[in-house]
């Protein structure tokens, strides 16, 4: 089947039936590895799962194939089951382990070791600018599981392989960009791919995680076919069956039913997050800064940056200060006036002008003199002759409503009889409400004036 039809079988639903409509749809996670189960090992090559160890050591080695993603301490219960495992290879079985932890050993028989450490690469030339997703590119010497491959393998938080010691070749390394987190490391010692007849041994599964099958800028998916392909060949034809183990847990079936909605973005605000956490925990900033910033640098830089702005500033004042020239044509006449100054009388003109000034204090004063004047029978006296208490009350009523009274009257009476104030228009529209408060205490009998 051509790649491009087994991506777009990526992203579709499967197995559309009446009943898988009524059952609850399985939706692909973004880290997982169900694509590559369903993809390559079910529907590409059409291997059988074998769903426990005992099921593999009944098989022939030359019809089987072991792989392994992640947690490797399932070696040691192959190992039992099996002998060795490079007694199950020389018997033509095939092996693919991937794993970005430290294994512990278990990979000493072919001596090789996978060393658990961070690989990241450079903003620049990483895998979407991610440093913690380098780019395995194709080696000059092309292996097989590199057939067809152009834009290179990304992957997400790999380690590296030592195996100067063992009769294994490197297939894929590093670039130069890559360093090991945290730790000074030659790369070039190292790889991230190394091969033998029937035994892919890499550092890192995440290059079958399904957000990186799914990209169609990078070339996961042929990679993952390349290196199943390569494996399932031995003497005897095609090997029928796999054992699946993905971190110490077994797979008991590779049809598992696939419901991905299009397109499958990458990275996702969550992958994002999760890698930008990663990395402040890792002080990879600090890091970075510290490597690529020195003290001297920063300094230069901030005085830079404030000169800078000292200097646009001061142009702009400058600007702003220079004596312009009127260009436009001058107005000669003025405009007429929408409202003919005849039309508006002189009472009209003082309320005009009290609105637009905002200080309404003059019409305010007159109604607070009236309610005196009228509710309490006091005489109109000038302006500022009464002092700042109000004549004697009596109240009656509540302990509150006593006060609230005697608090609106003292209010009142300062606004008729005390200093020249400003009320606003917001206050102004309070006095009516207020007057009428009092004017109902007056004929209750709850106010009196002595």
């Amino acid at each position: 089947m051509k790649s491009f039809s087994l991506l777009v079988l990526l992203f579709l639903v499967l197995s559309p039936t009446a009943r898988s409509q009524e059952a609850e749809k399985k939706v692909v996670p973004l880290e997982g590895t169900q694509a590559f189960l369903q993809l390559i090992l079910h529907q590409e090559f059409a291997l059988t799962p074998l769903k426990s160890l005992q099921k593999l050591a009944e098989k022939k080695p030359e019809e089987t194939m072991i792989i392994v993603f992640g947690d490797t301490a399932i070696l040691d219960d192959v190992r039992k089951a099996l002998g060795s495992l490079e007694n199950f290879r020389r018997n033509g079985g095939a092996v693919l382990i991937a794993s970005d932890r430290n294994d512990r050993g278990r990979l000493e028989e072919w001596g090789l070791a996978i060393s658990g450490e961070e690989v990241i690469e450079k903003i620049t030339s990483a895998y979407k600018g991610i440093p913690s997703c380098p780019m395995i590119l194709p080696p000059k010497r092309t292996h097989a599981v590199f057939q067809g491959l152009r834009k290179g393998v990304a992957t997400n938080k790999p380690s590296f392989v030592l195996y100067e010691e063992s009769p294994f070749q490197l297939v894929a390394g590093f670039s130069p960009h890559c360093l090991v987190l945290d730790k000074a490391f030659d790369l070039q010692k190292a790889g991230f791919l190394v091969a033998r007849d029937g035994v892919l041994v890499m550092a890192g599964h995440s290059v079958f995680m399904n957000m990186l099958l799914g990209q169609l800028d990078n070339d996961n998916f042929k990679f993952a076919r390349n290196c199943v392909s390569w494996l399932a060949e031995s003497p005897q034809g095609k090997r029928k069956y796999a054992l699946f183990v993905e971190d110490g847990r077994i797979a008991s079936q590779f049809d598992v039913g696939l419901t991905v909605s299009l397109p499958m973005r990458f990275p996702p605000t969550m992958v994002l997050n999760r890698v930008l956490r990663g990395l402040e925990d890792e002080s990879f900033f600090n890091r970075l800064v510290d490597r690529f910033l020195r003290g001297d640098q920063i300094l230069r830089t901030v005085l830079l940056l404030g000169t800078m702005v000292l200097l646009v500033y001061g142009c702009k004042r400058l600007v702003g200060a220079r004596h312009r020239i009127e260009t436009a044509v001058p107005l000669l006449t003025p405009l007429p006036s929408p409202f003919p100054a005849t039309e508006l009388t002189l009472p009209a003109k003082r309320q005009q002008a009290l609105l637009q000034g905002g200080n309404l204090w003059e019409p305010a004063r007159e109604l607070a003199r009236f309610f005196f004047e009228e509710l309490a029978q006091l005489p109109p006296l000038p302006h500022g002759s009464r002092g700042n208490s109000p004549p004697p009350l009596a109240l009656s009523g509540g302990w509150l409503q006593r006060r609230w009274l005697n608090k609106q009257i003292h209010y009142l009476w300062q606004l008729a009889y005390g200093d020249h104030g400003w009320i606003s228009k917001r206050r102004f529209r309070r006095l009516p409400a207020i007057l009428d408060h009092l004017a109902m205490a007056v004929r209750s009998g709850r106010l009196r004036f002595g």
